[in-house]
């Protein structure tokens, strides 16, 4: 069995193209292909149908009615932790409160409800399961501090990811937003390309505090606070600390955000 949960603008440097990690991450498909193997799948997802011919496939989803969905789910609330509900295409409805920042991870939830039934897992406990994870891991996480509501996901970042995060930040219902932004790293020949995508985005979507940490936002056309590396953060934070804000902390592993959630 397996599971490939997403395809995304990730590692492009090494891959060569959105194409080459299509093509990467698919050889899970033919290995499962030639072996006569489970795949679980996102069903509206195009980019994993395109590559799934000839292959056993569970579903799930977020489109109502669509009846080859094993399990089907929507966004009740993202407020801001994501509340969602499920059922199996012939069960009833489980409302869940999760721990995890962003809608986006309602096809996360969604994945696990899906592989835990196939195996027989009872449906109660699939919602108590995943009621109580709580992410330790640097990703989609909500900390609050003494001084603000941070939400941290440093353990990596990429256009898709990045743009997702932002997306949900831009809509959550809350005051005094602030944003942490650090370079997508191992993007190749398009990286200048995707991070001024990221500062238009911020612009014309008016969060206007923004930090941006790193070499490649350096050199983006923006009226942004910018700062060569992490020290320089510290050392602002240590000087002028921010407070009272919901901060997004996001970037690549490698541009160390993740030291700054403890000193704010």
């Amino acid at each position: 069995c397996g599971i490939i949960t997403n395809v995304g603008k990730a590692h492009l440097q090494g891959f060569g193209s959105f194409e080459g990690v299509i093509k990467t991450k698919g050889e899970l498909y033919d290995f499962l292909r030639e072996h006569g193997g489970q795949v679980f799948i996102h069903n509206e997802n195009e980019h994993l149908r395109g590559i799934a011919d000839g292959l056993q496939l569970v579903r799930y989803g977020t489109t109502a009615d669509d009846s080859s969905l094993a399990v089907y789910g929507e966004v009740v609330s993202c407020a801001p932790l994501l509340k969602f509900r499920w059922k199996k295409a012939d069960g009833e409805w489980h409302e869940v409160q999760t721990h995890l920042i962003g809608a986006y991870n309602v096809l996360n939830m969604l994945a696990a409800a899906c592989i835990a039934d196939f195996f027989g897992v009872d449906e109660e406990d699939i919602s108590t399961a995943l009621r109580d994870y709580v992410p330790t891991n640097n990703r989609s996480q909500l900390e609050v501090t003494d001084s603000n509501k941070l939400i941290v996901d440093t353990y990596n970042a990429n256009p898709t990811s990045m743009k997702a995060a932002l997306e949900n930040f831009r809509l959550m219902q809350v005051d005094h937003k602030m944003a942490i932004l650090g370079d997508m790293r191992e993007l190749g020949e398009v990286s200048h390309e995707e991070h001024q995508k990221v500062v238009d985005f911020l612009k014309e979507n008016d969060i206007n505090n923004v930090w941006l940490v790193g070499e490649e936002f350096g050199k983006t056309d923006c009226n942004f606070r910018k700062f060569h590396d992490v020290e320089e953060v510290k050392a602002e934070i240590a000087a002028n600390k921010p407070e009272g804000f919901y901060i997004l902390i996001k970037g690549s592993n490698g541009i160390k955000l993740f030291q700054l959630p403890a000193l704010l």
